[in-house]
């Protein structure tokens, strides 16, 4: 605005940060509170099986820190993003969690699996507020409890991560809110009732320019201490980069050993591509979600 020699205008001014805490907590305050609350401590106290460990006393160190990366190429990265939601009304993270549900089971064997999911956090409950321009960390970052579908094959993980997913109360943000206010009731001592496992979908950074792509990558590693420990002994990092899926898969190098988890891309990657082979090959679908 300053270069075409016109005044700044910074548009309508949305709401604080301090108007959706006040709306997220007042969301809870209905009578559908003690349900959800019942949920998320249902969800957090669920005795899960542990991953596949190669080193059972290693310390989970941020300096431990390792990472094996792969992609996928532009035209599946095409599909997945604007073909691959007509079968099933999905969206990517649906689909990328799909994937990620059937690589799972083929490398842990797991019948019953807790991950952490991290989201953007500004899913809006209602129309009272509007935070698309307000400044600050809306980060929602809550547990899922994954189990296996009968069959596990890639058109029932859609359907099964679909469901789930839109079966989450407040898109997740009630979950810490519920957890700290019910602290005392909930009972996470053992180490099979957490998450070790975290997911992101940082969505489209292929607007992004070249510097800033250099600046987020420079700026990733060093978000913590050397010596701190790593709440999870794995981030799986997705995002869209040149027109291409990215996906980082971070472990400790102190727990795992690097073979251990380029097994685990390895699945991934080719469980990816089956859930966008049959999204493709897919008439159009609904699922009990699409009817609440």
């Amino acid at each position: 605005q300053l270069s075409k020699g016109e005044s700044i205008n910074l548009g309508e001014k949305s709401s604080s940060y301090r108007q959706w805490v006040d709306n997220v907590n007042e969301t809870l305050d209905c009578k559908d509170y003690s349900l959800i609350k019942d949920y998320w401590k249902k969800t957090e106290e669920a005795i899960c099986d542990p991953i596949p460990i190669d080193y059972e006393s290693g310390e989970n160190l941020t300096k431990s820190l390792r990472a094996v990366s792969f992609s996928l190429d532009a035209a599946r990265t095409q599909s997945l993003l604007t073909e691959c939601n007509r079968a099933y009304h999905t969206e990517v993270n649906d689909l990328l969690l799909a994937g990620l549900l059937g690589a799972l089971q083929k490398w842990s064997q797991f019948s019953k699996l807790k991950i952490a999911l991290e989201s953007h956090g500004r899913d809006i409950v209602d129309d009272s507020v509007e935070i698309s321009r307000t400044v600050g960390w809306f980060t929602s970052i809550f547990p899922v409890l994954l189990e296996v579908p009968e069959p596990s094959v890639p058109d029932s993980n859609i359907k099964y991560i679909k469901d789930l997913l839109r079966s989450i109360p407040q898109q997740g943000q009630s979950a810490t809110l519920c957890k700290y206010e019910s602290c005392e009731e909930y009972d996470t001592t053992q180490l099979a009732r957490e998450p070790q496992i975290s997911f992101n979908y940082l969505g489209q950074l292929s607007s992004l320019s070249q510097t800033d792509l250099m600046v987020h990558e420079a700026l990733v590693p060093n978000w913590s201490a050397d010596n701190n420990h790593r709440p999870y002994l794995i981030d799986i990092i997705c995002r869209v980069v040149s027109h291409r899926l990215v996906v980082d898969i971070q472990f400790s190098k102190n727990i795992h050993q690097q073979a251990t988890i380029e097994l685990l891309a390895q699945v991934f990657k080719i469980s990816l591509e089956e859930v966008i082979e049959n999204c493709l090959s897919r008439t159009v679908g609904y699922t009990p979600s699409d009817f609440p």
